[in-house]
């Protein structure tokens, strides 16, 4: 590394930040360290098993590191009310709504979101949030009129709370008009919004309320301020910033060809609040691009396509990234975080839409999203590849599953190169033996990126994984190198590749081939590729017909987020197939 290496605006990487957190975040970080009123919740005696006995509990639920008492989840039924317990980004929360409005979908609710802290550690975290809040659940229970997202903190202020809103919005009937934050800790420590130090309320018109107490509203008797158009902040994680196992070199990321990289979409993130401005338009005309966006069942997507497009019909990259209502910001973001994609679209390349819900039957929307396209831009639909990064990752192989037709490849990004069993898995959607079957039934064509320095180590696939944060539970998903490896083998059998011996994968550790040795197994093929000053440990692997079609990428040094070599890397590769619509039959191109 060269200290003195630099480009254009280096200095930005120290002050943008400063530019960064929304009012929503500032509050959180204050919520996180205000004493809580606890009572005698911890003392009650159903609370004190046993850690390990209560992992062996058929009501232990992995993913969200917590017992679901079938008793206190019955009462909850019993008064018309789903419950879940869920993780995203190793932050627990739980969604509370009446059930008819989640089964009916067309009454949408006020969601009222309420952070809390407790330790990970116990497993009954998630029982002990409902007795907390037994008031607020009693509430829900008797008007059926919100819905409730506890965001529960390990001890500290929460994080990901805006996929918890996201999804809020789409999965549990929230009103993205009332987007409610409970500011009960705050009474209760005899404070006022106005003693908050570094806290600003902003108003509809982007001022700060000179009396933000005045905008506080009593909704059921609690306390809450609404957030509605205030929750998306301008300035977002992205490498080196993006969750990492504790060792990413970031002096040495900002000081090569993928800072310079990421510093650019930092700049065009910070600098355009919406694709629709015409700033943003006139940035992406000087590139040769056309933005559109267009609804679909009142949903919104996004389209980039070059500006001379015609009458040679183009590839599509669907981009599994939020641009739905009300999160205006997220197109601009997914545009800076996915740049690679919209380069090769400007250059004429391809065509790049931007879609993502919260859920696989949302994301069977991408289907209409599609006809639509087709009827409207020079595209082709046999060449149509999906790529998304972490939870969107999942739902892009889950979409590759439930329509293999209508995709040619699939590329997730910061995702496991292994195939977890639904009992220990972190997946957003967990692959049964059911779906795992139904893979080896198709012939899927599948490039798997990912960083080396990821939270959990999800390379090398021979060594266990690491828990490098508290909250961060890798015990059964890749805490020995024997589970990772079942894992890696679960892959391969889904990926119709033949399975490795337990000793032939270890013994990769020790492969003259450098890439092997990062990636932890054996392939048919292996290299290492030298990208924006990083290398790129390349792997593929034959399936049962002698074709080439998985490939796992590993990039050096890169964290959990979306290094922007990823998406040249996987465009090579997709763009070497396409697929018989007719037949489903993949076509090899290249």
């Amino acid at each position: 590394m060269n200290a003195d290496y630099g480009y254009p605006h280096f200095d930005l990487w120290e002050t943008m930040p400063a530019a960064g957190p929304s009012a929503l975040e500032r509050l959180v970080r204050i919520l996180g360290k205000l004493p809580e009123r606890r009572g005698g919740i911890d003392a009650r005696p159903e609370y004190q098993q046993d850690w390990a006995e209560a992992r062996l509990s058929p009501a232990y639920h992995y993913k969200a590191g917590c017992v679901d008492d079938p008793a206190a989840i019955g009462r909850l039924n019993a008064g018309g009310l789903r419950y879940e317990s869920l993780e995203m980004g190793a932050t627990r929360w739980l969604a509370i709504v009446p059930q008819e409005a989640y089964e009916r979908r067309d009454r949408k609710l006020p969601l009222l979101l309420v952070f809390h802290r407790e330790n990970y550690d116990d497993p009954f975290w998630a029982m002990k949030t409902l007795e907390k809040y037994s008031g607020h659940i009693d509430g829900a229970a008797r008007n059926k009129d919100r819905s409730l997202i506890f965001v529960v903190g390990n001890g500290a202020p929460a994080r990901m709370f805006g996929g918890m809103i996201t999804e809020g919005l789409q999965n549990y009937c929230g009103d993205k008009d009332r987007i409610l934050v409970d500011l009960s800790a705050v009474r209760e420590n005899g404070l006022s919004l106005k003693q908050l130090e570094g806290f600003a309320y902003p108003l509809e018109d982007g001022s700060d309320a000179e009396d933000p107490d005045a905008c506080v509203e009593l909704f059921d008797g609690i306390p809450a301020l609404n957030f509605s158009r205030r929750w998306v902040s301008p300035w977002r994680p992205h490498p080196p910033d993006g969750a990492g196992d504790g060792t990413v070199d970031r002096e040495r990321m900002l000081r090569s060809e993928m800072g310079r990289k990421i510093l650019e979409g930092r700049i065009f993130m910070s600098a355009h609040r919406s694709p629709d401005s015409p700033e943003a338009r006139a940035y992406w005309r000087e590139m040769g691009l056309r933005c559109d966006t267009r609804f679909v069942e009142g949903e919104r997507w996004a389209i980039f396509v070059p500006t001379g497009a015609g009458p040679e019909k183009l590839p599509i990259v669907v981009c599994l990234h939020e641009v739905n209502e009300p999160n205006d910001h997220g197109i601009v973001a997914g545009f800076s975080m996915f740049r690679g994609f919209c380069d090769v679209a400007a250059q004429g390349g391809c065509a790049v839409i931007f879609f993502a819900m919260e859920s696989p039957r949302g994301n069977d929307l991408i289907c209409g999203i599609l006809d639509d396209a087709a009827r409207r831009y020079p595209v082709d639909l046999s060449r149509v590849y999906i790529t998304g990064h972490s939870h969107n990752g999942h739902f892009a192989q889950e979409f590759a599953r439930r329509h293999p037709k209508a995709i040619a490849c699939v590329a997730p990004m910061g995702n496991s190169p292994g195939l977890p069993a639904p009992a220990v898995s972190h997946e957003a959607v967990a692959v049964d033996d059911e779906r795992a079957a139904l893979m080896e039934t198709m012939d899927m064509p599948t490039c798997i990126l990912c960083g080396c320095k990821e939270v959990g180590c999800l390379v090398p696939v021979n060594k266990a994984g690491r828990a490098f944060e508290a909250g961060i539970n890798v015990e059964g998903y890749a805490a020995s190198a024997e589970g990772k490896i079942a894992m890696w083998n679960r892959r391969l059998k889904a990926q119709r590749c033949p399975e490795q011996r337990a000793e032939d994968v270890l013994a990769a550790a020790s492969s003259p081939c450098k890439a092997t040795r990062e990636l932890g197994f054996p392939s048919d093929r292996a290299e290492t590729l030298y990208i924006d000053g990083f290398e790129h440990y390349v792997a593929d692997l034959k399936n049962a017909d002698g074709k080439f079609h998985f490939r796992v990428v590993a990039v050096e040094n890169a964290p959990h987020t979306i290094a922007p070599s990823m998406c040249g890397v996987a465009w090579s590769y997709m763009r070497r197939f396409a697929r018989d619509r007719d037949s489903g039959a993949v076509i090899e191109l290249l």
